[in-house]
């Protein structure tokens, strides 16, 4: 009876411990943004570590352990014991490495947009054991039995996203220290063709290319050469690059290496860039480039949040809230002229870049929204160096597939009719996950493995309205076949993305049974069809699929940058004695 008063007691002064603790980081996330006197980040990241210094206290304890073993209430206690163990190794080990980081910044730039790369160099040790440390932790909790209390599993939830995030920006910015110097031309002068995807007319990296920029950087010190819109850049007849028989199978009939408006139809940005600077090389006389560095309207919108308003040559003001419209929606229906309509994104993107790199913007904000920009796949580089590149492709900038075991998801809606009505595009997904008890060989040569069945439900809705958009945005015909069709109309080409060997068991459209093309990229699974979806209307995809896992393996989510960002909700149960799909 002692015992149980006592766990209750700690119990509650954990949870309470907990919640004061995720406010304060909160406070924490905001303040380190700003420019805000170091006194204050240094008050509140030892408020933070005393939270959950006492969170951990009160859970461990030969009581707290022994009631973690008993039946039914255990696992919620010991979820408890974890997070609140988890929390002090996150305040103590790895957020130090934070607030130092953020101290940092303001010495970054220097008048005249000159970037200094020394002072996060300085930090580069304490972010690579902060990454390290968050990882391993992020593992310890993804191994622990959903808990049965809702708030004890929310809380679970959101710690989880939590270090999950910190780990992603702590090893961003560890390799951006690393590589940093090379980057910024301090080890030899680089230039890098910039590339400006346009979202309305939806590929898997965002959208086609829509304008594009060259950027010299000679040390530290960033210069825009150029900028020009698509209608500048020319294919070639022949692929301007091979990148084998799994690639050719995949993207050889749509051009990809050969049409700069098909580059961009894979979402490995590695594999795309290598095809822009293959192209570039091919039509301006071999010149070779130092790598790609891609942005799209929303990623643009993040910068000028940072700089503030800037004068538009169209007239008026270009701000964080009106450019994703401006060039995406307005210009379509403003300039009736196409070689005009196309120097809008080219000549907002160069007043952006043009502030930016004269020095434009808060350093703190500037920071903060660039990596915003690059977690929600808006900002993106590539480097010829390989040594430097497979660097970046541990960290979010790559937007490079992934190589490890876990399981995968993400959806890829492409444009299919030349339109430009992937701007009302507006997409729900939602995933359902169980790791079953039974196990499957999916012929990776391991033998039978631990399966996840999961249940993945897209809805795709078209808000495009039925009349008033003009014919280069809404064609009424289909341009494959030269046929009349509904104006408004989407075309689009669907594919689900899961993990090396991963299975469809069934799919459905508005609930018919419908075909799918299985197909495989960097080992990944590949489920494609196509979708028509008329003004006002929703198209619900259903797949039932299984990959190979393991407990404590998490799903690795990647959402395709859009011109708004999924609904997403993904949930996954541990182990149940279910029967395998097949």
């Amino acid at each position: 009876m002692l015992s149980t008063a006592w766990v209750a007691g700690n119990g509650y002064l954990a949870a309470r411990d907990l919640q004061a603790l995720e406010r304060t980081l909160g406070n924490l996330k905001t303040e380190a943004v700003r420019t805000t006197p170091a006194a204050r980040l240094d008050a509140l990241t030892a408020q933070a570590q005393a939270q959950a210094r006492r969170a951990d206290r009160r859970t461990d304890d030969v009581v707290w352990e022994a009631w973690a073993h008993a039946p039914l209430v255990g696992s919620t206690l010991r979820t408890t014991m974890v997070l609140s163990h988890e929390s002090a190794v996150l305040t103590d080990r790895a957020l130090p490495s934070f607030i130092g980081t953020a101290k940092s910044v303001p010495q970054l730039r220097k008048p005249g947009g000159t970037v200094d790369i020394e002072p996060l160099r300085g930090q580069e040790p304490g972010l690579r054991l902060a990454a390290q440390t968050l990882t391993t932790s992020a593992r310890r909790v993804g191994t622990l039995t959903v808990s049965r209390v809702p708030q004890v599993e929310r809380g679970r939830s959101r710690f989880t996203t939590l270090i999950s995030e910190l780990a992603s920006r702590a090893r961003g910015l560890a390799v951006a220290a690393a590589v940093g110097p090379d980057v910024m031309g301090f080890e030899g002068d680089r230039r890098y063709l910039v590339a400006v995807q346009n979202n309305a007319e939806a590929r898997a990296s965002g959208g086609i290319v829509g304008a594009y920029g060259l950027l010299s950087v000679h040390n530290g010190k960033p210069v825009l050469e150029t900028f020009g819109p698509d209608s500048e850049l020319r294919g070639v007849p022949r692929n301007a690059i091979d990148l084998g028989d799994e690639w050719r199978r995949r993207y050889d009939l749509l051009g990809s290496a050969r049409d700069w408006r098909e580059v961009t139809a894979t979402p490995d940005f590695p594999t795309a860039a290598k095809m822009m600077l293959a192209l570039w090389a091919a039509t301006h006389r071999g010149q070779n480039l130092d790598g790609v560095l891609s942005i799209d309207p929303p990623g643009l919108a993040d910068i000028l949040e940072a700089t503030g308003p800037l004068p538009s040559t169209t007239g008026g003001q270009l701000t964080y809230k009106n450019v994703v419209a401006r060039t995406l929606s307005e210009s379509y229906s403003l300039f009736p002229d196409k070689a005009r309509r196309s120097e809008v994104l080219s000549d907002d993107a160069e007043a952006i870049f043009t502030a930016l790199t004269a020095g434009a913007g808060d350093s703190m904000v500037l920071g903060e929204r660039m990596g915003h920009a690059v977690l929600g796949g808006h900002l993106k580089l590539y480097v010829t160096r390989a040594v430097l590149q497979a660097q970046l492709e541990t960290t979010a900038v790559a937007s490079a597939l992934p190589v490890s075991a876990s399981p995968y998801l993400s959806v890829i809606t492409q444009s299919g009719n030349n339109d430009k009505l992937a701007y009302y595009l507006r997409r729900e997904v939602s995933y359902q996950g169980t790791i079953l008890s039974t196990q499957l060989d999916f012929g990776s040569g391991k033998g039978p493995e631990p399966q996840e069945a999961g249940t993945l439900t897209v809805r795709l809705r078209n808000t495009a309205p039925a009349s008033g958009l003009p014919e280069y945005v809404a064609p009424a015909v289909d341009l494959a076949t030269g046929r009349a069709i509904p104006r408004g109309r989407m075309r689009l080409s669907v594919s689900v993305y899961l993990g090396r060997y991963g299975q469809l068991d069934a799919a459905t459209l508005d609930g018919q049974p419908i075909p799918i093309t299985s197909e495989t990229e960097q080992g990944m699974a590949v489920l494609t069809t196509a979708v028509d979806i008329d003004p006002g209307d929703t198209a619900t995809l259903v797949f039932r699929v299984l990959q190979p896992t393991e407990i404590g393996h998490q799903l690795v989510v990647l959402q395709q940058p859009l011109v708004v960002a999924d609904t997403l909700q993904v949930s996954r149960r541990d182990v149940l004695d279910t029967p395998s799909l097949n």
